[in-house]
């Protein structure tokens, strides 16, 4: 039994080391690389000299789509890269015309396949929830979809299934306004009551610059700072207009019990664009010199950068910000970036550029990150603590084995002492072992976090929204 016991640790032990250190382990790691440009900057982007501002980072080039892709995954009114719901958006409409053509036809057993096959395409656009507010036609997909199961499953008498379909949507868009023709009455009355059923949260929105027009899903709520209260949990987009500015759209996710707080920065929105590489374009070279250092900084730190490299189209530098002072660490001339990298010591391992495609990958001497070694030992030192587990639950095994023996073997004085001697013996093995075996983990579980603390910043679970001040506004979901 006490075998069994310490095989359970052991695996509960690599649980939690796997648990701990996998959000580690996939942390994407890069110095994100914007330009910066204005209205009054007519020449375009130079591939050749965005080249130069990348290769000075002093690590290797790769493709600017996954800077692309975090910025887009925050603002459903930007475009996402390579839609990842496209082929499922694709087969919820092809399998609701296979249900028409099977009922056309009375082939009930083909109808059911088609009902099926929409249920498991529209879980599927369910399944990932960022890239589907990303695009609209994602959404109207999955509306569609649900709208249909409810329809049919009501008309099969499975009222509960369809139920089932009105929370679901209700879950996605608490604030559907249905069309004369978008649902039966039945079916609409289902998600209504599901609305009704949900629990509630709130939403504190604020603007800059204040006292901007705020609109949730599409209708004005009020002025800013707006309190919103009795929300449905969920999704919900929000939008600032601030005379003829308007912000872009803000996906936040609203949970039970709990009020968030999102600060939308105008002027921010409107500079932020992915139409080529990645970057800030504002209104004239005199906004950009007096925001420009603060917006990369909140950018940076919503994206989990200690640091961003930014090439100033109309000066033709290269400016190094650190975004957690949102401070400028270097400024250099782009002719001068190759004589020596702007930050030869990064941690990053990796520079994610801000290039529209893919860039030929360069060569420079291999840059080694601070805390890279500590991590390799603690990766070690867990391996070796987790090995040392396994070894002490076979000593138990061995200990339980020879106590067994010792007790079949009671009519015989000198068996059972021996018996006795080597349960003993694998006793004290397996404690020892067990011991350095914990010892070992705990220190490598350590190890790597300080090494990963040292060596990188961390990724936020919560999305960052920036704001005017140079600060950041936590919400729900992720960016």
């Amino acid at each position: 039994m006490l075998a069994a016991r310490h095989v359970r640790f052991v695996c509960s032990v690599w649980v939690f080391v796997v648990a701990l250190l996998a959000p580690r382990v996939a942390r994407a790691q890069g110095t994100p690389v914007f330009v910066v440009s204005s209205a009054d900057v007519v020449e375009p982007v130079d591939p050749a000299q965005l080249r130069r501002v990348v290769e000075s980072v002093g690590v290797s080039a790769v493709s600017g789509d996954a800077l692309s892709r975090e910025i887009a995954l925050h603002f459903a009114s930007l475009p996402l890269r390579g839609d990842p719901l496209a082929a499922g958006r694709q087969r919820t409409a092809s399998a609701r015309q296979d249900w028409s053509r099977a009922v056309e036809r009375g082939d009930d057993a083909s109808a059911q396949r088609a009902i099926s096959a929409v249920d498991a395409a529209a879980r599927e656009l369910e399944a990932l929830p960022e890239a589907l507010e990303t695009n609209p036609d994602n959404r109207e997909a999955l509306r569609a979809a649900l709208l249909f199961l409810a329809e049919r499953f009501e008309a099969a008498g499975s009222h509960t299934q369809a139920e089932d379909a009105m929370r679901r949507l209700a879950r996605f868009d608490p604030s559907l306004v249905f069309t004369a023709r978008a649902a039966s009455p039945v079916v609409q009355q289902m998600y209504r009551a599901a609305v009704d059923n949900l629990p509630r949260g709130g939403l504190t929105v604020q603007t800059e610059p204040p006292a901007c027009a705020v609109l949730r899903d599409g209708r004005e709520v009020g002025s800013a700072p707006a309190e919103l209260r009795d929300l449905t949990p969920g999704t919900h987009r929000i939008i600032a207009r601030c005379g003829g500015m308007e912000s872009r759209v803000h996906v936040v996710r609203v949970a039970v019990n709990s009020t968030s707080t999102l600060v939308v920065d105008a002027q921010l929105d409107n500079a932020l664009t992915l139409e080529g590489p990645p970057g800030l374009r504002y209104a004239s070279r005199e906004i950009a010199a007096s925001r420009a250092v603060n917006d990369l900084a909140v950018l940076g730190r919503a994206i989990g950068a200690r640091r961003v490299v930014a090439f100033m189209l109309a000066t033709r530098r290269v400016l190094t910000v650190d975004t957690a002072a949102s401070t400028t660490l270097t400024d250099t001339a782009l002719d001068e970036t190759s004589a020596a990298p702007a930050n030869p010591s990064s941690p990053s391992d990796r520079t994610t550029a801000a290039v529209d495609g893919q860039l030929p990958r360069t060569n420079p001497s291999p840059v080694v990150p601070r805390g890279r070694g500590v991590m390799v030992a603690g990766y070690a030192l867990t391996m070796l603590g987790v090995v040392a587990g396994g070894v002490a639950a076979f000593f138990n095994i061995a200990s339980n084995n020879a106590a067994f023996y010792r007790d079949t073997n009671s009519d015989e004085p000198r068996q059972r002492d021996a018996f006795e001697s080597a349960a003993q013996t694998w006793r004290v093995a397996a404690i020892a072992t067990y011991a350095t075996g914990g010892a070992l983990v705990v220190t490598g579980v350590v190890m790597i976090s300080v090494g990963a603390a040292a060596g990188a910043a961390p990724r936020y679970s919560a999305a960052l929204v920036p704001t005017g001040g140079g600060c950041s506004a936590v919400v729900g979901g992720r960016w």
